[in-house]
């Protein structure tokens, strides 16, 4: 059997061989299928920008290929699918080839997936960056195997320096742009402020950055190098939010620009027309008319 046969026929026995990691070998304990983390896991790509743990979106995909996969998911305990960053496509026909996809991507949990008119959506609860370590399936539905990285130990000082910026700099998305409240409702609602991993990850995904720029925050497993370049990016955006601030004020005050003389013309008018020094555009056509008439 040849080496691209033998690895699209796991798919057959998948089921049976489904492994999980996150319980701790030497453990009587049962560990409920809700807290593992697959180390085999079908995966999907999106084109738009990457998905990062501390996110909770819905995904919108066609129905054609992508629900087989979703299908199998809802099949396994633990409802994980990886969702991997695909920047620049080559393919035609919208499903790209395996090599596209990037090797580190976001693990999350599938809710509420529904199909409609050629498109099926789900949210998508992201729970942990992952690494692509061997492919088991290399066309859709993907099958691949994963590891998860751990993050190294840093010191606190630094770290909680580093989390006390990035708060700072979410609060002042939120004064610059309120919708962004929803956003930092939901992920107060899974994750406090001291953890700084998921607020790191969390403060990336606000940010309109690239999808190349928020791909390398994705491959940053030590977390002080993230918080930095995560800085970065909300400092970028803070900037471009200051821009469009100024020119939303200029625009208003050459609107109300506009107004103010539009107004105090139609007031002068009026004042003109009872002091009989002007006359309304009636009573002006109508003379023009009259000498027009005389004239002949």
């Amino acid at each position: 059997m040849s080496e691209e046969n033998r690895k699209d026929s796991l798919d057959e026995v998948e089921e049976d061989i489904t492994e999980y990691i996150g319980k701790d070998e030497h453990s009587n304990s049962l560990a409920l299928p809700q807290q593992m983390l697959p180390k085999r896991m079908y995966i999907m790509p999106v084109t738009n920008r990457p998905f990062f743990p501390a996110q909770v979106q819905p995904v919108v995909v066609n129905q054609d290929p992508w629900q087989e996969t979703l299908k199998r998911v809802g099949e396994t305990d633990h409802q994980m699918l990886g969702i991997c960053y695909v920047e620049d496509s080559r393919s035609e026909n919208g499903i790209p080839d395996s090599d596209e996809l990037e090797t580190m991507g976001c693990a999350v949990r599938v809710h509420h997936a529904q199909s409609d008119s050629g498109k099926v959506q789900f949210i998508a609860q992201g729970v942990q960056r992952f690494r692509i370590t061997q492919w088991l399936r290399r066309r859709p539905p993907y099958l691949v195997e994963v590891e998860y990285p751990r993050e190294p130990r840093e010191e606190p000082g630094e770290l909680k320096a580093y989390t006390l910026a990035i708060i700072s700099a979410i609060k002042e998305l939120l004064r610059t742009n309120p919708l962004y409240g929803e956003e930092v409702k939901q992920y107060l609602s899974r994750f406090g402020p001291d953890d700084s991993s998921p607020l790191a990850d969390f403060g990336a995904s606000m940010t309109s950055a690239k999808g190349h720029e928020l791909q390398e925050v994705l491959n940053t497993v030590p977390l002080l190098r993230r918080m930095e370049k995560v800085l970065l990016l909300m400092a970028k955006e803070q900037e471009v939010a200051r821009l469009q601030a100024e020119i939303r004020e200029e625009v208003n005050d050459k609107v109300q620009k506009h107004q103010r003389e539009f107004f105090l013309k139609e007031q002068l008018k009026v004042i003109q027309r009872e002091l009989g020094i002007a006359k309304d555009d009636k009573t002006a056509d109508a003379e023009r008319f009259r000498e027009r008439m005389g004239g002949r």
